[in-house]
C-alpha cells in the first residue's frame, strides 16, 4: 500500500526506461495487491507521473486511487491519476511504449476524481507513440475516463485503447455535463 497526500505525484517516473509497476504475485495471477492513492484533492495532483523520455513503463494490475477535483481536460497540464506528460528535452523523443493495463482506477473519499489516464505531450518534435491503455475499469470520474490530448501535438501516433470499462457508480450525484469516456 503506497499513499500520501501530496499537490504533485506519488511515483515520478522521469526519463525511466524498462520500468514495470505491478500489483500481481505471480505473472499469471489476475490479481491486484498492491495499492497506490493520492490523498490531494489539489486540481494538478496525480498518482502516477510519467514524463521527460521515459520508454517501456508498464503499470498493470493495481488499484490506483486519487481525490484530484480538476476539471481540466483542455488545457495543458492536463492532470490525471496516471499522467503521461511530455518532454522538454531539446533533442527527446518523447515517452514511447508507455502500458496501463488491468488496472482499477477510482476515487479517494466522497467525491470525483477528473481524469483517469492522460497522454498530454508537449512537443511537435517530441511527441509521445505506441501508447496502450487496456483492460482497464474506471470507477467514478468526473471529466474522460482516458484523454490522449490533442492540444498540443504533442501525442503523435500508434496509440492502442481496448477492452476498457467505464462507470458511474456515484448515486449522490448527477453525472457531469462534460464527462465523457474518451474525448476524440
Amino acid at each position: 500500500y503506497i499513499f500520501d497526500n501530496n499537490s504533485n505525484a506519488i511515483l515520478d517516473f522521469v526519463g525511466s526506461r524498462w520500468v514495470r509497476l505491478d500489483g500481481r504475485q505471480l505473472p499469471t495471477d489476475t490479481g491486484r495487491f498492491l495499492t497506490i492513492e493520492n490523498r490531494s484533492i489539489s486540481a494538478a495532483s496525480v498518482v502516477v507521473h510519467i514524463r521527460q523520455d521515459a520508454r517501456q513503463v508498464i503499470v498493470r494490475n493495481a488499484l490506483i486511487r486519487g481525490a484530484n477535483n480538476s476539471t481540466n481536460y483542455t488545457a495543458f497540464p492536463i492532470p490525471g491519476l496516471v499522467r503521461v506528460g511530455g518532454t522538454t528535452n531539446p533533442i527527446g523523443a518523447g515517452n514511447d511504449s508507455i502500458t496501463v493495463r488491468a488496472n482499477v482506477f477510482s476515487r479517494v473519499g466522497t467525491g470525483r476524481y477528473g481524469n483517469g489516464v492522460v497522454f498530454d505531450g508537449q512537443s511537435l518534435t517530441a511527441q509521445n507513440d505506441w501508447g496502450t491503455v487496456d483492460s482497464n475499469d474506471f470507477i467514478g470520474y468526473s471529466i474522460t475516463g482516458v484523454n490522449v490530448s490533442s492540444n498540443n501535438t504533442g501525442n503523435g501516433r500508434l496509440f492502442n485503447i481496448s477492452r476498457n470499462s467505464f462507470y458511474d457508480t456515484i448515486a449522490n450525484f448527477p453525472a457531469p455535463a462534460n464527462q465523457t469516456v474518451f474525448p476524440y
